[in-house]
């Protein structure tokens, strides 16, 4: 009998069939890598609201307030504003709002610079001239619970 095999305190040998542990280590992983995301997108899916304002100075704090406004705790979505403009600045950040400045022409543009700093798995955009309802985000996380 060969030497290589694993011996216990009693003396007693026994063999690993290490293509039988790799294969059922890979399937329980990828079973509890696939719940773990499942869970993480049900109960913990962190969610970036995005508000261009491209020469548009005097509806962006209305529409930043009505995502400030949501019935969704706070720590569970962040706001970032990406704009041509340095007015409101101050006002932003104290209200916690991230702020990008991008001189970009077109909306596109605007939105691909602020994808860089949304660190949310879930992407909502807002206008800066439009306003939400308060329950908005809360009966979006309620959807993607059905969902997932």
């Amino acid at each position: 009998m060969p030497e290589d095999g694993l011996k216990t305190s009693d003396g007693v040998r026994f063999y690993l069939d290490f293509k039988y542990i790799t294969k059922n280590y890979y399937i329980t992983s990828v079973l509890i890598i696939s719940f773990l995301f499942f869970f993480f997108l049900l109960f913990c899916a962190f969610i970036s609201v995005i508000i261009a304002a491209h020469n548009k100075r005097e509806f962006l704090l209305e529409a930043v307030n009505s995502a400030l406004n949501q019935t969704l705790p706070k720590d569970e979505y962040e706001i970032i504003v990406v704009k041509n403009f340095s007015e409101y600045d101050d006002i932003l950040k104290n209200l916690g709002v991230k702020t990008v400045f991008s001189n970009e022409e077109n909306q596109g543009a605007y939105i691909v610079n602020a994808l860089s700093y949304a660190e949310g798995e879930v992407i909502c955009f807002l206008d800066d001239v439009n306003i939400w309802i308060l329950w908005k985000l809360e009966k979006l996380r309620r959807h993607l619970r059905k969902k997932a």
